[in-house]
């Protein structure tokens, strides 16, 4: 077959490799022969591809052809019946199972039709019923789900990529809030250390000195000497830990590496300060008063802040942990119901390593106690908050963009293939548990290729978007509008009987012959052909049957001439 005989573009070029299960055998429809020429002139009517037929006798030779990689479909003519042609069905499927196998068959034979069809084979065409539309239509179909196939290989790799970057982020977050979590629990437990050896210390110099005076008495006893003894080796022994102790509290944690002892930012930040006490907001406002670009609003109370949160964007939330009007954990759960972006920095005079925990747990991003308030620490966690607060936000993008992918045609914004077969099969579950109408429509844009051809594909991708949200607009919002492939589209109206899933479509198609398409300076209509299969709520009808009678329907009417529903 010549390419000049087609003006098809390249990328619609298929090479067909027709494989007959004996050399020399010649299989007879009626008085005809299928052969390489009789095959070639049905594949001459096809106008999606320029088919290539390629031919080799024997199934060896057809395997070894299929060697050269460039073999898009395989016609498999089997001459034997029964167990025998499905032992070379396998033989050569097991070589190429990513290729599609269209078996010929001398005649029906609807056991090995089964079998062959459940080991992957694509079709069951009968020679002597065999016609050129059939056969043209069976073999693009097959190749059309080949395409599928590698397109969503393809994308099951990016989903796993983008799920690889997704853990990459999930565990830089979590090692951020362990650090924070670390690094608060040492600052409150030295400064409860530094409290707690003040305390001890006020009695136990007393204890030191009432030893003193007893030694001042002349006549004590040897067993009470023992004991002062002991008294006074474990009072020396208290008093270097509390020693120690005040050490250890005026140990200063590390700062990060990124940590500056002036943090610049680079726009204007709102911070909220909910703070009832008048010296400790002016402590705060002192230490960011430095920072030009930190815009600092108060609140004294709950009511206050829940004002300041609706009137204005706040980037930070300083939270005090006691309030006139309750305490902050509550209030941030609160917030936390319809704000969960905004972030928690937690000041407050109460050092307490468990409410500093708890605050943690419900998602504050930072805590310190009032005391270890200045212009370093308060910057520096409004800088780590802020940070950590936008990591957390782009990892909540990469799970929404994650799911999308796997649902949505990214053109389109429609639901894509996969997510159909799983809406439909669980519509028609609901159908037939509920007794209710289901429609299935198919559409198909009318010589979409020409607009490619003419215009170029990115003309005919904007007609695919285009056409997506006229489909949007035009049904329920309960309804099913999906991308099933290239120019078709699929829609799912559930509770709806044939009489009104036709009206609607004929809606759909008036309305689409009508509207005027633009690109560039370019100005050009386009019609479209709808097949429509119905399920009445009680036959035990699948996804696939409900699928194959919408197609047929589509078949017939672009057989009819396009541009009308059936």
């Amino acid at each position: 077959m010549k390419k000049s005989e087609n003006n098809n573009s390249s990328s619609n070029c298929a090479k067909v490799l027709l494989v007959d299960d004996k050399p020399g055998n010649v299989s007879l429809i009626n008085v005809s022969l299928i052969n390489v020429s009789l095959i070639e002139r049905m594949l001459r009517g096809s106008k999606t591809y320029l088919f290539e037929l390629v031919s080799a006798e024997g199934t060896s030779a057809g395997m070894e052809r299929l060697s050269g990689g460039d073999i898009d479909a395989v016609l498999l003519n089997l001459s034997i019946q029964g167990c025998e042609a499905l032992d070379t069905f396998r033989k050569f499927n097991q070589r190429a199972p990513e290729l599609p196998t269209l078996i010929l068959a001398d005649q029906s034979d609807e056991v090995l039709a089964i079998q062959t069809a459940r080991e992957g084979a694509e079709d069951f065409l009968v020679k002597g019923y065999l016609e050129s539309d059939l056969l043209v239509r069976a073999i693009c179909i097959a190749i059309e789900r080949k395409k599928s196939k590698e397109v969503l290989r393809k994308t099951m790799l990016e989903l796993e990529q983008s799920v690889i970057e997704l853990k990459k982020a999930n565990r830089k977050v979590i090692e951020q809030q362990k650090s924070i979590i670390k690094e608060e629990r040492i600052k409150v437990i030295l400064e409860m250390a530094g409290a707690t050896a003040h305390e001890i210390k006020q009695p136990l110099t007393a204890i030191l000195g009432y030893l003193d005076l007893m030694r001042m008495f002349k006549d004590v006893p040897p067993e009470l000497e023992k004991y002062i003894s002991e008294i006074e080796s474990a009072a020396a022994k208290t008093s270097r830990i509390v020693s120690s102790m005040h050490e250890i509290s005026k140990y200063e944690s590390k700062s990060h590496a990124s940590d500056v002892s002036s943090i610049k930012f680079d726009q204007c930040i709102y911070v909220l300060s909910i703070e009832d006490s008048d010296q400790d907001f002016i402590n705060i406002q002192t230490a960011l008063k430095e920072i030009d670009s930190i815009h600092l609003i108060r609140a004294r109370n709950f009511n206050e802040a829940q004002e300041a949160l609706e009137q204005g964007h706040i980037d930070v939330i300083l939270l005090d942990y006691l309030l006139p009007d309750g305490n902050g954990l509550n209030f941030m759960r609160n917030i936390k119901t319809f704000r969960k972006d905004i972030p928690f920095i937690v000041i407050t005079g109460h050092g307490d390593e468990i409410i500093a925990s708890r605050f943690i747990q419900e998602g504050a991003l930072d805590y310190f106690p009032k005391r270890m308030i200045s212009t370093k620490s308060l910057s520096r966690s409004i800088s780590n908050t802020l940070e950590k607060a936008r990591l957390q936000r782009e990892v909540i993008q990469a799970q929404k963009r994650l799911a999308e992918m796997s649902t949505k045609d990214s053109l389109t914004s429609l639901y894509n293939r996969r997510y159909f077969m799983e809406a439909l099969e669980k519509e028609i579950a609901r159908a037939r548990r509920l007794k209710t109408e289901l429609v299935l429509c198919m559409l198909d844009l009318d010589y979409f290729k020409k607009v490619n051809d003419t215009y170029g594909h990115p003309a005919g991708d904007m007609v695919l978007t285009e056409i997506a949200r006229l489909l949007r607009e035009s049904i329920r919002l309960n309804d099913y509008s999906c991308r099933y492939g290239g120019e078709e589209f699929t829609v799912i109206l559930p509770n709806t009987s044939l009489k009104r899933a036709r009206a609607v479509c004929e809606r759909f198609r008036e309305l689409v012959a009508g509207h005027s398409f633009r690109y560039n300076s370019e100005q050009f209509r386009i019609t479209i052909s709808i097949g429509l299969s119905h399920y009445n709520g009680i036959s035990d009808q699948s996804v696939i049957e409900m699928v194959s009678a919408a197609d047929q329907a589509l078949y017939k009417a672009k057989s009819l001439g396009r541009n009308r529903v059936i």
